[in-house]
């Protein structure tokens, strides 16, 4: 990297993350910063060096190191929840192997940072947000040297993104004074409404079909050989090579939608419902924001128990992955209650929630949706939404028992309030689609990284 008063390192898990990095990379360097690229995923090295951007191989320069530190020389105090998300993620049960991987990768970015500073006055870390411990082990070693970590997610609308900087948690929006409403938010929200879109960002499309569906896909099948030719025919290493684990998740899902057909029911009629959109199972909007509330079985099973008489409770999977449930977790709900019914994958998750009197959620973007769509949300966890006053923060379980009781069937939310809730929402993201590597969505999300930017490096 050439001496710069401006540098941005980008870390990459995979090869779709570091295609999407290195246009980034090449535009900003464009711009004025000196940027490099911090590889878990090697045959990544080779494509950003051959664009010319600086890269760091993290397992070869773990091989090089003698010294790890502990994690609580890095401020590290919740050391089971940090590594929670792999043991969950990629079914390994043996802590001492994740933290080992912790330490390495603590030892190796502290090396990187120290290395980049020589020849730079200012650094900050930019980061897809997920719960990794490649993606730990960056925020945590930048923090304790001060240097500034950004987190890059898909925003709730689509083709914008989201920044949140210095924290895993959610960036919370709360209503202020009202603001000039958009005319491409008035469009974006009653187009929304009117066709009835659901929120999809473009990396995760793929994810939003049939589980054989998946397994047959000309494209999974490519990659599912490449990686067998990565891990033992050229020795790669990298973070997501565990394909045993892989190919029995997804062989599971498909045997497993067959058993749930059974327990599928249609809406029912008559009844009052009140509507619990399953989250991703396993992802880290739940196990590293709102981790008390992961076993989301457990959740449904005290709701059950807790709901008012007239009410019935409807849930869902989750569209990008359908057979993921546990079907004999479902029978145990059924054989308990007669007030709880599983709906088809197939019914639109609009419906659903038009049809509720009320949204439970932990932190779904279905809280926000239903919240568009005028409907009472009680939101439990760690949510963009959590702070907005159109919305009900349930702060325990415990209080959600004396919510339930006084829920208030004709209450109708503002609509003025609604439009001015998420123009404010609109105003805090930024123009982008993560990994799409369209030359106009690199330029587009080039901008909005390089205004972000600038607004952390004043604010230091």
């Amino acid at each position: 990297m050439k001496h710069n008063n401006k540098s941005i390192i980008f870390t990459s898990l995979a090869l779709n993350q570091t295609k999407y990095f290195t246009g980034l990379a090449k535009n900003l360097e464009s711009m004025g910063y000196a940027v490099c690229i911090v590889c878990f995923h090697e045959p990544s090295v080779k494509y950003v060096e051959n664009n010319n951007i600086k890269a760091y191989n993290v397992y070869s320069i773990v091989d090089s190191l003698n010294q790890f530190p502990e994690p609580k020389d890095v401020e590290i105090e919740e050391l089971n929840l940090l590594i929670s998300h792999e043991k969950l993620y990629f079914g390994i049960k043996d802590s001492d192997i994740l933290i080992k991987k912790l330490k390495n990768y603590l030892g190796a970015m502290l090396y990187i940072y120290k290395e980049v500073l020589k020849t730079s006055g200012k650094l900050i870390v930019i980061q897809e947000y997920g719960g990794f411990i490649s993606l730990m082990s960056s925020y945590y070693a930048a923090r304790h040297m001060g240097i500034d970590n950004v987190f890059i997610e898909p925003s709730f609308f689509k083709g914008r993104l989201l920044f949140t900087v210095n924290t895993f948690k959610a960036l919370h929006i709360s209503e202020d004074s009202d603001s000039d409403i958009k005319t491409e938010v008035i469009e974006y929200l009653n187009n929304a409404k009117e066709q009835q879109v659901v929120v999809i960002p473009d990396k995760d499309r793929h994810h939003y079909r049939m589980p054989w569906m998946k397994v047959i896909d000309k494209h999974n099948v490519r990659r599912f050989i490449e990686k067998l030719a990565d891990k033992y025919l050229y020795k790669n290493r990298e973070e997501f090579s565990h394909i045993k684990h892989y190919v029995y998740i997804h062989l599971h899902m498909i045997f497993n939608r067959l058993r749930l057909k059974k327990y599928y029911r249609p809406a029912p009629k008559g009844k009052k419902i009140i509507y619990f959109p399953l989250h991703v199972p396993n992802d880290a909007s739940l196990t590293i924001r709102s981790p008390e509330y992961h076993d989301q079985y457990a959740l449904l099973d005290y709701i059950c128990r807790i709901l008012p008489k007239d009410y019935v409770l409807c849930f869902k999977e989750h569209p990008a992955l359908v057979g993921a449930i546990d079907a004999s977790r479902i029978k145990q709900l059924y054989q308990r209650y007669d007030n709880i019914i599983l709906l088809s994958p197939k019914m639109h998750n609009y419906t659903v929630i038009n049809a509720a009197s009320v949204v439970i959620t932990v932190n779904s973007k279905s809280g926000a949706e239903a919240l568009l769509l005028g409907k009472q949300v009680l939101v439990l966890g760690d949510a963009f939404y959590t702070g907005s006053s159109l919305v009900t923060r349930v702060k325990s379980l415990k209080s959600l028992r004396s919510q339930l009781l006084d829920i208030d069937t004709n209450l109708i939310l503002d609509q003025k309030k609604i439009i001015n809730y998420f123009n404010l929402i609109w105003n805090q993201t930024s123009p982008g689609e993560i990994h799409s590597n369209d030359s106009n969505n690199i330029s587009v999300c080039s901008r909005s990284l390089d205004l972000m930017l600038k607004r952390v490096l004043v604010s230091r």
